[in-house]
């Protein structure tokens, strides 16, 4: 049995002490909420605060479900006490957080995991197979809705809802972005309320993001333009999430300016795929204690979160340059993070000699 502490905060830590109660090989022994004092309807013991629960030493894993705004110390403080540690939620870090993080994760011999529960539905995993399994010209450009209400998402950051979309991004493209743009709106002088990120990638694909936390309705949608079809996954619709939509040879004929005979009108062939069944968190669970047990090779995936930590802060500078493009910043170099020594280099200020070229004379002792 696996020894494991829970984190919880709303929304989704019932979610998480529910799934952790459905698995085998896990004992829930330790929670903590936030605010402290609120019970879950589980058994286990309870903690007086998170921090005094990174720290158990009878624990050997720690979950924080919900999405914890300062979760940064919580996360650093359960890896040096030697935890394995999975951190689900809205993406609240800096790329140098995470690049911090996996490090210390790596020397302590410790596993670091962020959760993506949307990108581990089965309707997005089907999006997913769709557009890999073509050809790499055939995906057009990808166009993705989010937007909250305002009155359910009030605490919930503009940037980690745009992190999400992001991350849908990039495990769609497997490919490095060309440039990000992103321009911002919201009431004068006062936060950000909406944004909406351009990333263009090599070859001429386009990823359009609009996200939205100031109306009063609620969408999630994913639109996928492929050569001869086109991909809508709304995540909202729960009978049919995932459409795919592709157009007869009549209709092709009849964009193309061809005459049609009979002048009918034109004709798609829609193909709705009802919801599959699976739970994203129960998924996101067990797949945290495979990769614990080494039964799930490369579950590690906080390398693909600083990428996608990276693209906002890009997105931040478009932001501030008025919505110019600007290049993603490239992380650092794995092998030098992993060893720990840096390359040093000798930058000599104005007024230094050059260093000199010619060979320095041989070293004679002299004993008297």
């Amino acid at each position: 049995m696996l020894p494991l502490g829970l984190i919880a905060s709303e929304p989704s830590g019932e979610a998480y002490a529910w799934a952790l109660t459905q698995l085998p090989g896990v004992e829930l022994t330790t929670v903590a909420t936030v605010p402290p004092g609120r019970r879950l309807a589980v058994r286990a013991s309870s903690c007086a605060s998170p921090a005094a629960l990174a720290a158990l030493p009878s624990l050997q894993a720690i979950v924080l479900a919900g999405g914890l705004v300062e979760s940064y110390p919580l996360i650093r403080r359960a890896l040096v006490h030697g935890k394995h540690v999975l951190a689900t939620g809205p993406f609240t870090l800096g790329a140098d957080q995470v690049e911090r993080l996996s490090t210390l994760a790596e020397r302590r011999g410790r596993l670091l995991m962020f959760a993506e529960e949307r990108m581990l539905s089965p309707s997005f995993a089907l999006l997913a197979d769709t557009t890999k399994g073509a050809a790499r010209t055939s995906l057009r450009y990808l166009r993705l809705l989010d937007v909250r209400p305002r009155h359910r998402e009030g605490a919930l950051r503009l940037a980690a809802v745009a992190a999400e979309g992001l991350a849908l991004c990039t495990r769609l493209v497997e490919r490095t972005p060309r440039s990000v743009s992103a321009v911002a709106a919201g009431q004068s002088g006062g936060p950000a309320e909406a944004v909406f990120i351009t990333v263009v990638y090599p070859g001429g694909l386009v990823a359009s993001l609009q996200v939205s936390l100031s109306e009063d309705w609620e969408a999630r949608q994913v639109v996928a333009s492929m050569e001869g079809r086109t991909l809508m996954l709304d995540e909202l619709d729960y009978r049919t999430p995932l459409r795919i939509v592709s157009a007869s040879q009549r209709t092709r004929r009849e964009a193309a300016g061809a005459h049609s005979p009979d002048e009918t009108a034109w004709q798609t062939g829609s193909l709705a795929l009802a919801a599959l069944p699976g739970d994203p968190v129960l998924e996101q669970c067990r797949g945290f204690l495979d990769a614990v047990a080494g039964r799930r090779v490369g579950a590690v995936n906080a390398e693909f979160w600083e990428r996608v930590a990276r693209l906002w802060e890009a997105a931040e500078r478009s932001m501030a340059l008025a919505g110019a493009p600007v290049p993603p910043e490239a992380g650092p170099q794995r092998s030098e993070a992993k060893n720990g020594t840096p390359r040093l280099y000798v930058i000599r200020g104005r007024g230094q000699p050059a260093p000199s070229t010619s060979p320095k004379p041989a070293l004679t002792l002299v004993s008297v």
